[in-house]
C-alpha cells in the first residue's frame, strides 16, 4: 500500500486500514465507509453532512494533469465539510503543497513517491499570498476599507 501522510507530512496511521481502498468496493459499500466520488462529480451536489458510518472522502487523481480533484476538494471546504478529505491515485511529490491549500488532509502517495521529498515540499514555504481552503497564508487587503 502507498505511504499515508497529513497535510503536514506526518505519517499516519491508516484509520481506514480495515477497510478495502474504495475503488474496490461496491458502490453500496463505498457509501457505508468511505464516499468516494467519481472527479467528474459537481462537489455541490454531494450530500452533507456525511450519511452515518461514513468515516470520509476520497477523492482520486487518475492522472497528475487532472486537477478535477482539487475543485472538488476546495468547493467540499467552503461547503463546510471538515472531515478527513484523503487524495488517493497519481499523488505526486509536486502536488502535496497544491493538495493541501485544496484542502485535503490525507495524501495516499503514488507507489515510488518519496514521504521525505513530501516533505521537504510541504515545509518549504511557510506562507502564502493567496487564501487557501486550509484558510492559511496572508489575507488580501484588496477591498478592504481604508484604515
Amino acid at each position: 500500500m502507498a505511504e499515508l501522510l497529513d497535510a503536514q507530512g506526518a505519517a499516519l496511521s491508516d484509520d481506514w486500514a480495515d477497510l478495502p481502498r474504495a475503488a474496490e468496493l461496491t458502490q453500496a459499500e463505498a457509501a457505508r465507509w468511505v464516499l468516494a466520488p467519481e472527479n467528474t462529480v459537481d462537489p455541490d451536489a454531494i450530500e452533507l453532512p456525511l450519511p452515518p458510518g461514513c468515516v470520509g472522502i476520497e477523492l482520486t487523481l487518475p492522472k497528475f494533469t487532472d486537477g478535477r480533484a482539487y475543485s472538488q476538494a476546495r468547493r467540499l471546504r467552503e461547503r463546510g465539510y471538515a472531515g478527513p478529505l484523503r487524495a488517493s491515485g497519481e499523488v505526486l511529490v509536486d502536488q502535496a503543497l497544491l493538495l493541501r491549500r485544496c484542502g485535503f488532509d490525507q495524501l495516499a502517495l503514488a507507489e515510488g513517491e518519496s514521504v521525505d521529498a513530501v516533505r521537504m515540499a510541504l515545509a518549504a514555504f511557510a506562507a502564502a499570498y493567496q487564501p487557501s481552503a486550509a484558510d492559511e497564508g496572508l489575507k488580501s487587503r484588496r477591498g478592504a476599507a481604508p484604515a
